[in-house]
């Protein structure tokens, strides 16, 4: 494990963490996850769910010989053998592992991420056990909106107080992501930490 560079994301601090190397195999795959589809206490089924989930293996060579291979979900990395690939993981300051948050491609000059990379910008950052990184804010709203609720809406609709916080937690969870993925691909933009100029350093360092 070689340390790239230190970084304050989000308040937080962060060890980032790379392996660069040469591509000498690659592929995707995707799974399907089905659920439901079971009989209810109803007379109408259980409606089925299907979850597709992309992956992607790399196996990257540097200038030592030595080859480290990576699975990645949901980033969909466009890379092929030959091309010099940077991996960057973050490690949270104190702790000993950390996500995989960034691909580079240095032939195409194209990052690749997803959702563990953007929420480390999210609004009201906390690191939840089981969960990882997450908001503060829907829980706040959550437990707030009811309060709110019974002072607008009459007495006899009192169900509503009940469903509405969810249907608020679920909004405000969808927000705080979606303006995470916004920061987060403003900051690889601006870079602000000229990061890409660290990364590009490291080609020399592919077989």
């Amino acid at each position: 494990m070689a340390l790239l560079k230190e970084a304050t994301i989000n308040n937080k601090d962060w060890g980032l963490n790379y392996f660069t190397g040469t591509v000498v195999q690659e592929k995707k795959w995707t799974e399907t996850k089905i659920s439901g589809g079971g009989q209810t206490n109803g007379p109408i089924p259980d409606e089925i769910r299907t979850k597709n989930t992309r992956y992607d293996q790399i196996i990257l060579k540097n200038t030592d010989g030595k080859e480290r291979s990576f699975e990645f979900q949901e980033m969909d990395i466009a890379c092929r053998e030959g091309n010099v690939v940077t991996v960057i993981w973050a490690i949270p300051k104190g702790k000993d592992k950390g996500d995989y948050i960034l691909v580079y491609n240095h032939q195409s000059d194209n990052y690749f991420w997803n959702d563990d990379f953007a929420f480390m910008f999210l609004p009201g950052l906390v690191k939840l056990p089981l969960i990882g990184n997450s908001s503060y804010w829907p829980l706040v709203a959550f437990l707030i909106s009811p309060f709110v609720f019974m002072t607008i809406i009459p007495a006899d609709w009192g169900l509503l107080v009940l469903v509405l916080p969810f249907a608020v937690y679920f909004g405000v969870r969808g927000w705080s992501r979606g303006k995470a993925r916004k920061i987060a691909a403003e900051f690889l933009r601006s870079d602000p930490e000229r990061l890409k100029n660290t990364i590009m350093d490291t080609a020399k360092e592919a077989a």
